[in-house]
C-alpha cells in the first residue's frame, strides 16, 4: 500500500460558524478571536493558533482527530494536543454578541 503524501489524508482544517466568528472577551481579562478558519488565544504572551497546534501534529504525520460539530446555535472543536490531552471548545450562542463557553475559555463572553 502506497503511503499518501504526508499529512494529506488527516483533516487539517476549521470552519467556526460565521455567528462565532469575530472578537470574544470575558470581562476578566481573557480573550479569544474566531475567523473564518481558526480561533487565535494570547496566554501569558504567547499567541496561540489552533491550526498552529494541528500543524504540529500533522508534520509529525500523526492524525490531530479533529471532531467538529455546529448548528445555528452551538460550535463543537476537539482536537489532539498531547498523546493523551485533548483539546476542546464548546461554544452557546446565547444572542448575537454574547456567547457562552463551556470547556476552554469556560465562561460567558461578549463581543468586542
Amino acid at each position: 500500500e502506497e503511503q499518501e503524501e504526508q499529512g494529506s489524508h488527516f483533516q487539517t482544517t476549521i470552519s467556526p460558524p460565521e455567528w462565532i466568528q469575530g472578537k470574544w472577551n470575558n470581562g476578566q481579562g481573557t480573550e479569544f478571536e474566531c475567523t473564518k478558519s481558526n480561533i487565535i488565544w494570547d496566554s501569558s504572551g504567547n499567541i496561540y493558533k489552533v491550526t498552529g497546534e494541528i500543524w504540529y501534529y500533522t508534520i509529525q504525520d500523526i492524525d490531530p482527530e479533529i471532531v467538529e460539530k455546529q448548528t445555528d446555535t452551538t460550535y463543537t472543536l476537539q482536537y489532539k494536543v498531547s498523546a493523551s490531552e485533548t483539546r476542546k471548545f464548546n461554544f452557546y450562542k446565547i444572542s448575537d454578541n454574547k456567547i457562552e463557553s463551556k470547556n476552554f475559555f469556560k465562561g460567558i463572553y461578549t463581543r468586542k
